[in-house]
């Protein structure tokens, strides 16, 4: 039987499908592509063809709303530190890394894609031992331990774009919890207008 906390907590990383509506991403994706046309995003030293944001309002949302949800598969009270999109084009790859602490517990959820799917992988070195490829549809999750987890993207070759979004948070109660907010005193959420 399909357990995902136990999963989590042995591989140190879970695929969770379906876990965001198609709706959803589709409205997420539409406000990355504004993003990019208003030229509020970056190209990084990660994916240097990519535009990718930080901290976007849309995204940080994210880290709250969907925080709940993260904490039962993990089995931690988490506290939130960033969010980060990016829009990927071909002949992009995503070498084989962890990451740093305030993604100690992370999300990638895939937004949309246009041709197939391009899979990631899990493994445990910089080898890319023991790989578990995962092809996640449009709606699909991969919850893991970004500090502890190696994962990595080969060439991208079969598609014109994808969106993803990635969630970050620190274990409450572990050695990392300073990182909460990476660092900034708060998330960067609309704040509602006072009329």
């Amino acid at each position: 039987m399909y357990d995902p906390v136990s999963q989590f907590a042995v591989q140190k990383y879970v695929h969770l499908t379906e876990f965001l509506d198609k709706d959803n991403c589709a409205q997420l994706t539409a406000e990355l592509n504004k993003l990019i046309t208003q030229k509020r995003t970056t190209k990084d030293d990660q994916c240097p063809k990519s535009e990718a944001i930080y901290a976007a309002p849309v995204f940080e949302s994210l880290l709250v709303r969907l925080l709940p949800h993260f904490e039962a598969v993990s089995g931690k009270k988490l506290l939130p530190t960033y969010s980060y999109a990016r829009l990927y084009v071909p002949s992009e790859e995503l070498e084989n890394h962890t990451d740093r602490e305030p993604c100690e517990i992370s999300v990638t959820i895939t937004l949309g894609f246009e041709g197939d799917v391009w899979p990631i992988y899990m493994g445990d070195s910089m080898e890319k031992d023991n790989p578990s490829k995962i092809e996640m549809q449009v709606g699909d999750a991969v919850l893991y331990r970004g500090i502890d987890k190696h994962h990595w993207r080969e060439v991208y070759t079969e598609g014109k774009w994808q969106a993803q979004v990635f969630l970050h948070y620190v274990d409450a109660n572990g050695p990392h919890k300073e990182w909460m907010y990476d660092r900034r005193g708060k998330l960067n959420l609309l704040t509602p207008e006072i009329s």
